[in-house]
């Protein structure tokens, strides 16, 4: 009889919640339970509400429940998602509680801005964050930025350290860079840390006789936006869409012809690797893991920050020439490929659960 792994995977919400976490890990359980024999999985939301502040006060609720659970379901392995601010304090509750039951912990660090969120705390707040990540057994991060913060600010050791990129599907789907007039797709929370004030005021730089046009994926400011895109004169050309699931995501990216998520703050976005696959070329900012998932003036191009003519200058390149969309985007594909398929994410993390339930 086959021994299995048992692995309870920790998320903030829903496994098919909003959040750039929910769609990796909704992916990742996916992708194992076709094809895997080896691990069992079950997903556990840290908070039961995502409308605030009503989502912390499930916290308590959710971890008396985790730890039932983890009582009957007797998992070897808790793999916890963990970003800033709340997520990091609430999670340490969940895995006091595993680590008191003897199982062993990944932590697998997200979220925008860690390094920045970590300056900010306390001396204290800081010794307890690194006593935290140094008492699991591993800790995984996104890309060669992330493992040079976790070595030499957390003090990883090597032997603990994994970097695992995220990983998205792969897809018939392909967008055609020849379409006209070219549109561009952002998909992310509609606010000023994923840069749609600096998108705005870029597009809003373009040549008035330049052919184009925005549709913006994604719930948040949407309201304030759309009332900043008709002052600018936009309406006509940029829509608003709202929340976006799986499916709708697919149609926004195949139907598109340009990428951009213009962040002031990420760590290595679902969003770039989902656009990727399918031949997007990707314009995004200079923030994170960014640079790594997208080769400057191969795969697309990469920007300053809060910098919108830089931004402007990015996108009418690619707007004007359905060459160099093309170009980027076969580029992009086997970027994707070779390194953000969720089949690649998946048989690291299969690697990471056997080895530390000792199977």
């Amino acid at each position: 009889m086959l021994l299995k792994s048992k692995v309870m995977i920790l998320v903030p919400n829903s496994i098919h919640g909003k959040g750039g976490i929910e769609r990796l890990m909704l992916y990742l359980s996916r992708e194992i339970a076709a094809t895997s024999d080896e691990i069992q999985i079950r997903v556990h939301a840290t908070r039961w509400l995502e409308r605030k502040p009503f989502n912390h006060l499930t916290t308590p609720l959710s971890l008396i429940a985790f730890w039932l659970r983890c009582l009957l379901f007797k998992p070897a392995v808790l793999h916890c998602n963990v970003a800033p601010r709340g997520s990091t304090f609430r999670k340490r509750l969940f895995v006091k509680a595993a680590q008191g039951l003897g199982i062993k912990v990944i932590l697998h660090l997200h979220g925008s801005g860690y390094d920045a969120f970590f300056a900010a705390m306390p001396v204290k707040d800081q010794a307890r964050v690194r006593a935290f990540f140094q008492s699991v057994e591993k800790v995984v991060v996104l890309g060669d930025y992330w493992r040079g913060f976790a070595e030499e600010t957390l003090g990883i050791g090597l032997g603990r350290l994994e970097v695992v990129n995220n990983g998205a599907p792969d897809t018939e789907s392909r967008a055609c860079a020849a379409g006209h007039p070219p549109q561009v797709a952002f998909a992310g929370l509609v606010g000023d840390r994923k840069g749609v004030d600096v998108l705005l005021e870029a597009l809003s730089g373009l040549p008035a006789d330049l052919d184009w046009s925005l549709k913006i994926g994604g719930n948040g400011e949407v309201d304030r936006f759309r009332a900043r895109a008709e002052a600018a004169g936009l309406a006509e050309r940029v829509t608003f869409l709202g929340w976006l699931g799986e499916r709708e995501v697919d149609s926004l990216l195949s139907q598109s012809q340009i990428f951009v998520l213009p962040s002031r703050a990420e760590n290595q976005p679902m969003s770039i690797i989902e656009a990727m696959a399918r031949e997007l070329p990707v314009v995004s900012t200079a923030i994170g893991a960014i640079p790594e998932q997208v080769r400057n003036g191969e795969t697309g191009f990469v920007v300053p920050p809060a910098d919108p003519a830089a931004l402007s200058d990015a996108l009418l390149r690619l707007i004007q020439s359905a060459d160099l969309r093309g170009q980027m985007g076969k580029s992009a594909r086997q970027h994707y490929l070779k390194h953000y398929s969720i089949a690649a994410n998946a048989r690291q993390f299969t690697a990471l659960y056997k080895a530390c339930a000792g199977h």
